[in-house]
This record gives C-alpha cells, structure tokens and sequence, in this order.
C-alpha cells in the first residue's frame, strides 16, 4: 500500500510537470503557426504579383507581336492578295507560318496562334497554313462554344470586333500539331488588329491561343491550388476569362478592394 501511494506520488509529479511544460508550450506553437502561416500567405501573395506582371508583359509582347507581324513582308503578301495564290505567293504563306512558329520563342504561354484575313481564304498558324480556310477548318482546326461554331461565323466572330484587342473564351479548342490533335478545355483567345494613327484594320486579325492551366501555373504555387480559388478579368469590360477553384465567384465583390489581394486577376491594357 506505502509502495502504491508513492508510486502515485511520482506519477502525479511528473504528470504535473508535463503539464506545465505543456501548457508553456501552446503559446509558443501558436505563434509559431502564425509565423508559418504569414509566410506562407505572403509567399503566395508574392507568387500572385510575379504571376500578373509575367501575364501583363506576356499580353504587351502579344500586342506588339501582332503590329509587326502586320509589317512583315510575307504577311503583308498575304494580307494584301485577294483571290488565288500565285506560285511566289505559296512560298511566302510558308515562311509567315514559319515566322508565327519562331516567334513562340519570345512569350511564354500562348501554345498556339493564327491569323485569318478578310479579302482571302488564307490560314496561317503556328502548327499548320491552309490557301482554304473554309475547308481546312472542321477537319484540322475546330472551336466549340456551345456547339461547334461554323467556318464563316468563327471568322467572322474574330474580323468583326471593333477594338484593336480583345478577348474571348470557348468552351473548346482543338488543332493539329505534328499530326496530332490536341485539345484545349475553355480556351482563352486573344485577337489582335493592327491600327495605324488610332485607326483599327479590319484587313486581317491575329489570334492567340491561351491555356488556363498555364495562367494558373504562373499565379498560384503548386500547394496553393489544391485548395485555393482566382479570377481572372477583361479590364475594358470586366468580362470574366477565367475561373478557378470553388469559390472563385465570391472575387468578382472584392475586386474593388484589393485586386491581386483577393485573386481578381485584371489584364489588359
């Protein structure tokens, strides 16, 4: 029984002196969860202000791209024909498709881009070129937005637009690149015409294609999107080009506050 009592004595010492320790411990743990946890939140904050001025500086490049692809002599060829090609002119549609096809060299996300022209039939890519849009479209190059969208009406979507860039989102995209198809899922187009003295050319117009896993790669860590949500926004209308994660609606209502703080993502210029 005396063994017992002190056995209990000693037990309750020590579990006293645990608990001591313990309870000293709680305030240093929790601020240490708060330390990792500001770390953390600045760290992907940091991560969604580099991914925004790596999207801005990719748009400026676009945008300058398509004015001097306007220039170009092999382009100018083909914006300038209206009917057939000639035997020159088969020769300049390959080397503007191989200049679309170099220039992916100097921004980062865009995998696939085009041009379609206004006088003529004419397709050129960045994978493939065509002198017969209208028949190339359907078979190696389709858009789905609700439905799939004609030949006639897609490029009459793009020629259309009053502005000198703009932005549109399909449901689907799909085209073939070294004779293989490939399929982007809510793609993002950006189309841009060339001006002259505040002037906007319905002549041709450039179109880029963006992958949002892309965008989502370049604004938010690896940990981050497994739970996190991001919006990303058209500046001149406030049309939304992308959305990510569950509760990325609620964004839309803080963009006033603090745009790259909340994931509101704006681009354009």
């Amino acid at each position: 029984m005396k063994l017992t009592s002190i056995f209990l004595k000693y037990c309750l010492k020590y579990f006293l002196a645990f608990l001591i320790v313990l309870i000293c411990c709680i305030p240093i743990a929790k601020l240490s969860y708060k330390i990792v946890e500001q770390q953390v939140m600045k760290m992907n904050e940091l991560k969604l202000k580099e991914g925004v001025n790596e999207i801005e500086q990719n748009i400026s490049k676009m945008y300058l791209l398509a004015q001097s692809m306007s220039q170009d002599l092999h382009f100018d060829t083909l914006i300038r024909n209206k009917g057939k090609l000639s035997s020159s002119e088969y020769l300049q549609l390959g080397y503007a498709r191989q200049n679309l096809v170099n220039t992916r060299l100097i921004y980062t996300f865009p995998c696939f881009s085009f041009m379609l022209f206004r006088d003529n039939d004419l397709f050129v890519s960045s994978s493939q070129c065509s002198e017969q849009f209208s028949a190339y479209y359907g078979k190696f190059f389709k858009v789905y937005d609700h439905g799939l969208i004609e030949a006639d009406k897609f490029k009459s979507s793009l020629l259309s637009k009053n502005s000198i860039y703009s932005f549109w989102t399909v449901d689907r995209l799909e085209y073939c690149l070294d004779d293989k198809t490939q399929i982007l899922e809510n793609a993002i187009l950006f189309m841009v015409k060339a001006n002259s003295k505040m002037t906007v050319s319905t002549s041709h117009v450039m179109t880029f294609v963006i992958q949002p896993a892309e965008l989502i790669e370049m604004l938010l860590t690896e940990e981050c999107r497994k739970e996190g949500f991001v919006q990303v926004i058209n500046t001149s209308d406030g049309e939304i080009l992308l959305n990510y994660g569950e509760n990325a609606e609620v964004l839309k209502d803080a963009a006033d506050k603090d745009q790259v703080r909340y994931g509101v993502i704006p681009i354009g210029f």
